[in-house]
């Protein structure tokens, strides 16, 4: 086991947790994403839920450059997540996906950020969008635009790239863990609760990590569309307390109506 470094004391300590399951194919590119970082303050933890692939060998094979590795069963992602947060020691942490992938220099860039902005409560960079073979989506950016204001925010409700958000430790402590009784958007709820109760928020406007967006994804799974649907749905009434607004319209515009209007186009062409 890796001992955390330290040895820079001018930019913060940063947590960075990797949650594993039969993630093979694509795992070691994310975690070399994080190896290859040269940041000296970082503390590296995988929480892998007793995969039955290859994944625990790809892991233990870099042991002696991660902090800490937990192989066993757990309750899912957030659940898996929560251990992690609860495991780790760092100032800041942060949550990158096996089959994501963060940019070289990316968490030096978030951390000069933190100290320059004054230690905010949440970070956050761009994403781009990946294929599953990595080569980037130029048209698919997340972040730019984004209103984080309590006033403007719940209007909307736009993606704040989870791959690049970054949560100050005494700032989660206030607002709570993730919530495990969500399968899909616990992450969006838990940068809900930052936004409702004002915690402080700063943004770098630069591409940090990248985003893989295929088919077999949790995220873009078609059988898993209609859940995911019925929890965004959720997770937006709770803080918006209305079923009839912009977000919920645009969903449903998105998950129904544009794949339903694709499919006649297509047999008129016929």
């Amino acid at each position: 086991m890796k001992s955390p470094i330290s040895s820079n004391i001018n930019l913060p300590f940063i947590s960075i947790i990797m949650v594993s399951f039969n993630q093979a194919e694509m795992i070691e590119q994310s975690i070399l994403s994080v190896l290859n970082q040269n940041y000296q303050n970082l503390e590296f933890i995988i929480i892998d839920g007793n995969s039955s692939d290859e994944s625990p060998k790809i892991i233990r094979k870099y042991e002696g450059k991660i902090n800490r590795i937990i192989l066993e069963k757990d309750m899912g992602m957030y659940h898996a997540r929560n251990k992690g947060i609860l495991l780790s020691t760092g100032d800041y942490i942060g949550f990158l996906n096996t089959d994501d992938l963060f940019y070289p220099e990316a968490l030096n860039d978030i951390g000069k950020l933190i100290v320059q902005e004054n230690f905010p409560d949440m970070v956050y960079g761009y994403t781009i969008g990946l294929t599953k073979n990595g080569n980037e989506s130029k048209k698919i950016i997340f972040g730019p635009g984004l209103n984080t204001s309590k006033k403007y925010y719940f209007k909307k409700m736009k993606t704040i790239p989870d791959q690049s958000t970054f949560y100050k430790r005494n700032a989660l402590a206030f607002v709570g863990l993730f919530d495990t009784s969500l399968r899909f958007g616990a992450d969006t709820d838990l940068k809900c609760r930052f936004i409702i109760n004002e915690m402080r928020i700063s943004t770098l406007p630069k591409i940090i990590a990248g985003w893989r967006i295929y088919d077999e994804a949790l995220t873009f799974r078609k059988d898993l569309k209609k859940d995911r649907f019925k929890e965004a749905i959720i997770v937006n009434h709770k803080y918006t307390n209305s079923y009839i607004n912009y977000y919920n319209i645009r969903l449903l515009l998105y998950n129904y109506v544009v794949p339903i209007i694709k499919n006649c186009l297509f047999f008129l062409k016929k």
